[in-house]
């Protein structure tokens, strides 16, 4: 029901949104408190009920001790195995055949299903076997058996326990974190890219805890101290397996190469399986442990069946609020302080140190046998921390997923890593939202997020400068600007040239993008130095929904839309925002392109941008770079006002750089009239 009246929500918390933000700032304390505050509304009731289902269906299952552990590791491996289904057909199925708003009403009716069923389960049970206020309805034999207590752990065991599970929870969300930046930089952060991951992930826990529960099928439960050795035998695996797969990062780069060789890449559906097959060899090992610690613990903790609601209930919360702590301060901190790789060492040292713990306090075993137990696998670990190599800067960052067919080219040729370190890194950062680069091949300097070039000093010029003038050419009078997206700082920089504009605002979301624009000062005009710039660090729609500030020109030039995040700029929502933010004779210049994408995606594009302004233009800077103009009154480029610019000095000269100082040359940008448009998007 909670999800069913999202839609309707989601409107009400973004207008409260943008009223306090707009009165205290975006980046104010208050906004920050009210941004997790809008979240907690939004997410707590039902992910509260979700973590109630697992608690409530073990209590009402379990009829003795020994069953605990075993019907936890079915149920939790079962819920999660739905889960990797859920994530796959959100990403690949629902979402795109859909849409979002169906695809919450679908699943909701689904969540209804489930509910009717275990409404009427529960009628023919009542039935079956009358309550007398004393016995479980489901679980009636439970109180006819003898009760079988759990032997107590002690109260210092009982802590290590829980305490080293929120770790591992912990732990779990940093590896995932880590993994997913792996992976972006070698198959892409597109949206599916991080449904593949989300699914491996989601796959290799439920698999894991199914699999723990054949392993105890057959076998009478151990007893305590074994099970407490067991846990940390895996929480050790764990973090010996996450350090190993290091080792296999360097090497994605050429298993993707060897896909493309077969022919992967040449079909949706064969480049996924190709995704899925890396992520499975980066994250499957370990998460398969991960999954089959769960049951293991929970039937640890659980002193009594009596309690095992309460028992698996407060396991999952520990762990549930590890993996917080985990996305909150991995996410956040670690991975921007530490990076990548020290982020995953970190975070398996804290799941050796854990299993290290469960090992020695579990009295499994004498003495010698429990410490020699442990010097092996500590041994191996530091001589994999030792020996555990830094990974290739230059290789990881060459964006392979990007032209795979000329990657393989390059790899079948010179090499790919020999390419690779041909190009001179002038600037490395690792930040919140990606890994970010600046290297110089052959004169040229190229920008590169999480792989992919996003701005260079040579063939993207002309887009990059033509995105600022044709919308300044247009507009009778700029004063303020909006530029959504620094890049290199060209297009600000080309923004500056015009002695009317009296302010630019520049909307990134990572302060490493704007630190790598001094490697392009030449080209920007040494944008940040101008007094009339203004750089914000934000997500641009939560800066467009929480001002009110009202702007001449608006330039949005963010990466491309299949990339995830960056899509949300690319949707009628944010093209709405975009509207509302201009004033009544302002323009919005947005880029697109048509490389990489079918003629339907290019169309549907162009008709949601059409949708939401009265009067759009197109016009192309350069070969696969599109430039949409809106208006919500007519605009037109008179030739008077043509040659008036060319006569500021600073604007020729702009324009002269990318051979454009002319009228005709400015002219001959122009392809289609909103007309033509309409025409072009029909059906």
């Amino acid at each position: 029901v909670f999800a069913a009246l999202t839609p309707f929500l989601f409107r009400g918390l973004q207008r409260v949104y943008a009223q306090v933000a707009g009165d205290f700032g975006l980046e104010s304390g208050a906004s920050q408190v009210l941004r997790f505050g809008l979240a907690l509304v939004a997410l707590a009731i039902p992910t509260f009920l979700m973590g109630g289902t697992l608690p409530l269906l073990v209590r009402g299952l379990v009829k003795a001790v020994p069953q605990i552990t075993r019907l936890t590791s079915r149920l939790y491996g079962l819920n999660t195995v739905g889960a990797t289904v859920g994530a796959f057909m959100a990403g690949y199925v629902l979402l795109p055949t859909f849409g979002v708003r169906s695809s919450v009403y679908l699943t909701a009716a689904l969540n209804l299903a489930v509910a009717v069923v275990a409404w009427r389960l529960y009628k023919s049970l009542e039935a079956r076997f009358p309550a007398t206020g004393e016995e479980p309805i489901i679980s009636v034999e439970h109180t006819r058996a003898p009760k079988q207590a759990q032997p107590v752990l002690s109260a210092t065991v009982s802590s290590v326990v829980l305490i080293g599970f929120a770790i591992s929870g912990f732990a779990a969300l940093v590896y995932q974190l880590s993994w997913i930046r792996v992976l972006n930089l070698v198959v892409g952060s597109s949206v599916y890219g991080f449904s593949a991951t989300l699914t491996t992930f989601l796959a290799g826990l439920g698999l894991g805890s199914l699999a723990y529960h054949g392993f105890l099928g057959r076998r009478a439960p151990p007893e305590v101290g074994t099970q407490v050795r067991l846990a940390g035998a895996l929480e050790m695996a764990v973090g010996l397996l996450a350090v190993a797969g290091w080792w296999l990062v360097d090497r994605l780069p050429d298993l993707f190469l060897i896909g493309v060789s077969g022919g992967w890449h040449k079909s949706f559906f064969s480049f996924q399986a190709m995704v899925f097959g890396l992520c499975a060899a980066l994250m499957l090992p370990p998460t398969l442990l991960l999954g089959a610690l769960f049951p293991l613990v929970t039937g640890l903790w659980t002193r009594s069946a009596a309690a095992v609601g309460r028992g698996v209930g407060l396991a999952y919360a520990v762990n549930t609020g590890g993996t917080i702590m985990g996305s909150l301060v991995g996410g956040l901190l670690l991975l921007p302080a530490l990076g990548v790789r020290r982020s995953l060492l970190f975070a398996a040292t804290l799941q050796m140190l854990v299993g290290g713990a469960f090992w020695i306090v579990s009295r499994a075993g004498g003495v010698r046998t429990r410490w020699l137990g442990l010097a092996s696998p500590m041994a191996l670990f530091a001589v994999l921390l030792i020996l555990t190599p830094a990974w290739d800067r230059e290789l990881m960052t060459s964006g392979v997923f990007f032209q795979p067919e000329r990657a393989l080219r390059l790899a079948e040729g010179p090499g790919l890593r020999a390419v690779a370190r041909e190009r001179e890194l002038l600037y490395y950062g690792e930040g919140r939202d990606g890994v970010v680069v600046v290297v110089r091949s052959g004169g040229a300097r190229t920008l590169l997020i999480n792989g992919k070039p996003d701005a260079s000093s040579s063939a993207d010029l002309p887009t990059q400068v033509l995105l600022a003038q044709i919308p300044l050419f247009l507009h009778p009078d700029p004063r303020d600007v909006l530029v959504i997206g620094m890049g290199s700082g060209v297009t600000a920089g080309s923004a500056t040239t015009h002695s009317s504009v009296e302010s630019i605002e520049i909307v990134e979301i990572s302060k490493e993008v704007v630190e790598a624009t001094r490697y392009f000062a030449l080209e920007n005009l040494d944008v940040l130095k101008d007094d009339r710039v203004d750089v914000t660090i934000a997500d641009a729609r939560s800066h467009l929904l929480s001002t009110r500030k009202r702007w001449d020109v608006i330039i949005s030039e963010p990466s491309n839309p299949w990339l995830t995040g960056v899509s949300n700029l690319f949707t009628l929502e944010a093209f709405e925002l975009s509207r509302s933010a201009l004033r009544s004779d302002g323009i919005m210049a947005q880029w697109f392109h048509t490389y990489n994408m079918t003629s339907d995606n290019l169309r549907s594009a162009l008709r949601t941008f059409q949708q939401v302004y009265s009067h759009v233009t197109l016009g192309s800077p350069s070969l696969g770079d599109l430039i949409l103009l809106g208006s919500n009154q007519p605009h037109a480029l008179p030739y008077s006002r043509i040659q008036s610019l060319l006569g500021e000095p600073a604007v020729a000269d702009n324009l002269d750089s990318i051979q454009h100082a002319s009228a005709d040359a400015f002219a001959l940008t122009f392809l289609l009239s909103h007309e033509g448009i309409q025409t072009l998007v029909a059906g």
